[in-house]
């Protein structure tokens, strides 16, 4: 390892200056591209899953109030089948208003998961189904209520049972399939909270790597430069030394060539 670095070092010092001096400056250049673009790619990832994470939780807020609509339109028709009170059909009215764009929100936010997709025409349908059957009793209660004192009841009170009974088991099939579906969004928002928290702590790592990584080449590129400085120095003090003796040997090569030419004009 030592003769590697030896070589390395010697073969440094070959390289002109001029490509010494570029190499060191390109150093910490190159230390701050590398964390930018680290940071760079961290913070689009963190941005990304803050993106899925609050996708999840509108999935799942407006799955409570597709549910809640439900449960208000079936509170609705109970209500008005044991008052026989319009007032109570406020919350079945506001519901249907509410279900049929809640169910569109809901395809269109996980079009992206075939899986929850499938889940959804499932949901559309029991939804659907349960509307249907609401309204069924909303008309047979209005019957009877027209037709009420009557001695020739048009619907028996048997079909009134059944009704309720469909009603009940349509509606618990609703909401089996809306937890589910609810309960696969919580584990999905549980991976994405868990994939957010592990590129954060990455991106710590990433901060504390960047700073020792760049301390260190900052201080090797500072190391480089003031080794070329003094070689830099080395140079010019030779340089002088060397001017120097050329300026002694050229003085005394002038007195020669005096002492020399009055020797033979004057022998």
């Amino acid at each position: 390892m030592a003769y590697r670095v030896q070589r390395l070092y010697q073969r440094w010092q070959t390289l002109p200056i001029r490509v010494r001096g570029t190499a060191i400056v390109a150093i910490p250049i190159t230390c701050l591209f590398m964390a930018l673009s680290a940071f760079a790619w961290l913070k689009a990832s963190l941005v990304e899953d803050e993106t899925w994470v609050q996708h999840t939780q509108t999935v799942r807020l407006e799955t409570k109030q597709l549910l809640n609509a439900l449960i208000d339109a079936e509170t609705g028709v109970r209500g008005y089948g044991l008052t026989q009170r319009e007032e109570f059909l406020a919350p079945y009215k506001q519901a249907q208003t509410i279900i049929p764009p809640s169910l569109n929100r809901l395809e269109k936010l996980v079009q992206d998961n075939a899986q929850q997709t499938q889940q959804m025409q499932k949901i559309r349908t029991l939804v659907d189904d349960n509307l249907e059957i609401f309204q069924q009793k909303l008309t047979l209660q209005r019957e009877l209520k027209r037709i009420r004192g009557q001695t020739d009841i048009l619907v028996p009170v048997a079909s009134l049972h059944e009704w309720l009974e469909e009603g009940k088991l349509t509606m618990d099939q609703a909401r089996q399939q809306i937890d589910r579906f609810a309960q696969t969004e919580e584990e999905l928002l549980v991976q994405r909270i868990q994939h957010q928290d592990f590129y954060r702590q990455i991106t710590w790592i990433v901060l504390c790597i960047s700073v020792v990584f760049g301390t260190i080449a900052a201080l090797f590129a500072v190391h480089l430069f003031y080794q070329l400085e003094r070689e830099l120095a080395n140079r010019e003090i030779n340089l002088r030394e060397t001017n120097q003796r050329l300026e002694i040997v050229c003085d005394q090569l002038q007195r020669f060539t005096a002492n020399a030419s009055h020797e033979l004009r004057t022998p």
